[in-house]
């Protein structure tokens, strides 16, 4: 394997390549841009080349600094990071509940959650603690990102991720 060849395997799995593309273009327009201006400032203020140099560095950072300052920063889509849930309970206190993470596990389709919070749908039709009104608890993550809980009463509808 050559090491262009393994040099570019390295970018595909890179997660920010193409973060560092626009860094290394940006970075190479900054160094030309800046020698340009200091090609026309030190040939109009009479200078010595060694200020020259100078400011031809100066200009090249403050123009690459002035486009990490601007440049639109991107937020991932919450649709395409793989939704992950934790745990789920189902019940009616703290000490009064049932584990139903496998049961909202199998609700996921295409990265997405969306269901009637009831008996049916997550206890097979079997209403534990009759007659008091239940609460849905997930504790779920987008990616590797923080684990946030969402709790939906009896009856309300989960949509995860949240809109």
């Amino acid at each position: 394997m050559s090491r262009w060849s393994k040099f570019e395997k390295l970018l595909q799995y890179a997660e920010h390549a193409d973060f560092l593309a626009k860094i290394i273009a940006w970075l190479l327009v900054s160094l030309f841009g800046g020698k340009v201006v200091s090609i026309f400032t030190a040939q109009w203020l009479n200078l010595s080349p060694d200020w020259k140099t100078a400011i031809w560095l100066l200009v090249s950072g403050l123009l690459f600094f002035v486009y990490l300052w601007l440049r639109p920063r991107e937020k991932p889509d919450k649709s395409t990071l793989p939704l992950r849930i934790k745990s789920a309970t189902y019940g009616v206190d703290d000490d009064r509940y049932r584990e139903v993470t496998t049961q909202v596990r199998a609700q996921i389709k295409n990265n997405r959650i969306n269901f009637l919070v009831s008996n049916n749908t997550l206890m097979g039709g079997a209403g534990p603690f009759y007659g008091e009104v239940k609460h849905l608890v997930v504790k779920y993550s987008l990616g590797n990102g923080p684990t946030r809980q969402i709790i939906r009463r009896e009856y309300d509808q989960l949509e995860l991720p949240e809109p």
